[in-house]
């Protein structure tokens, strides 16, 4: 049995939020799919409004850390209770906007777990103070829950073996737009366990979870309809990253990224993103050096790629080193170029296994 780990489930997490917008609730199904809905209604205004993703907020608690006899996400599950602090972005969307929002700090409590075929599907506790947002007993494969008050809540997580990765959905009641965010966690590397010498590579091939280069890219673009509204579409690709424990110089790239239009399905290529960052300390905590903290940029577009980006477009790269002896990294990236009508901008995450 695995914790939320299927292919499918990686590859649709980020259509969770986008399929709410067109005005369905948001719903997903069980067993790890999600509704692929439109996103976008026809817009009624002729004013488009896009703001990047200026910064990812990092966990506001001291992170879980790895040990030897850690649970994971794999075989050996967190006990009920566990309390995930959420590195994340977060972007508001409706049919005419998308502007992105300072989620703040999160966390993702988790309460208990079922079964549903070989994945153990986790029962989550919400919580996002900056959003308003506290909603208890979530099922963490997507299925939508009415508040009390109206608003509705969904969250989607995935996991590799010490690394989580996860999207959710807020709709307050009454409001016409969704707040969509993604998020890395887990259990951390501990200090003493990250190498002051040498260096690593880990890798994340797209939708595989299991193996040498379990892991992979998820994300979601918007950009300019051409006619007033906006378009959106999910991202998945690869993830390679250098790592320099010596230097504490973090290198990498998303490769072989492709875009899915959320309204008709259509695929096109999209741009690789070249990411620079370091090792550094987590901020009020005594762990230190396994959190990445740097910069993401696109490289030149594909040719006839309608949700690509120019090169050189900008964001931010947050995440870290899980497992008891770096075992994996994860982080969340953004890129932002322009705003108004000209305005694109895409964020996501990603999670990779060392070699």
């Amino acid at each position: 049995m695995q914790f939320a780990k299927s292919a499918r489930l990686f590859a649709s997490v980020s259509l969770l939020a986008l399929a709410a917008c067109s005005g369905g609730g948001g719903g997903g199904s069980t067993g790890g799919s999600i509704v692929n809905g439109p996103v976008v209604t026809p817009p009624t205004t002729t004013t488009t409004n896009i703001t990047g993703v200026t910064a990812l907020g990092p966990a506001g608690n001291a992170p879980l850390e790895a040990t030897g006899t850690t649970p994971n996400f794999a075989n050996s599950f967190p006990p009920n209770g566990t309390a995930f602090p959420l590195t994340q972005g977060a972007i508001s969307i409706t049919s005419s906007s998308a502007n992105g929002i300072n989620a703040g700090a999160g966390t993702a409590t988790v309460q208990s777990t079922i079964v549903s075929g070989s994945n153990a599907i986790p029962i989550i506790d919400l919580s996002i103070p900056t959003l308003g947002i506290n909603a208890t007993g979530l099922r963490g494969d997507g299925v939508t829950k009415t508040q009390t008050d109206g608003s509705t809540v969904s969250i989607i997580v995935t996991g590799l073996t010490y690394t989580l990765l996860g999207s959710w959905s807020y709709k307050p009641a009454g409001n016409s737009g969704t707040d969509l965010g993604l998020a890395v966690s887990g259990y951390q590397t501990p200090a003493a366990n990250v190498p002051t010498t040498g260096t690593a590579s880990y890798v994340g091939a797209g939708g595989q979870n299991t193996g040498a280069t379990a892991g992979g890219v998820i994300g979601t673009v918007v950009v300019p309809s051409g006619s007033g509204g906006i378009s959106a579409a999910t991202l998945s690709g690869d993830v390679n990253l250098s790592v320099n424990f010596g230097t504490q110089q973090v290198n990498g790239t998303l490769t072989n990224m492709v875009a899915k239009d959320v309204s008709s399905g259509a695929t096109s290529a999209w741009n690789n993103v070249t990411l620079t960052g370091n090792l550094s300390q987590s901020a009020g905590s005594a762990n230190r050096g396994a959190v990445i903290n740097g910069t993401a940029q696109t490289q030149a577009p594909p040719a006839s790629a309608p949700f690509s980006m120019n090169s050189g477009a900008t964001g931010n790269l947050s995440g870290a080193l899980y497992g008891p002896n770096a075992n994996e990294a994860g982080g969340v990236w953004s890129v932002n170029q322009g705003s108004g009508a000209t305005g694109k901008t895409a964020f996501g995450f990603f999670g990779a296994t060392k070699q």
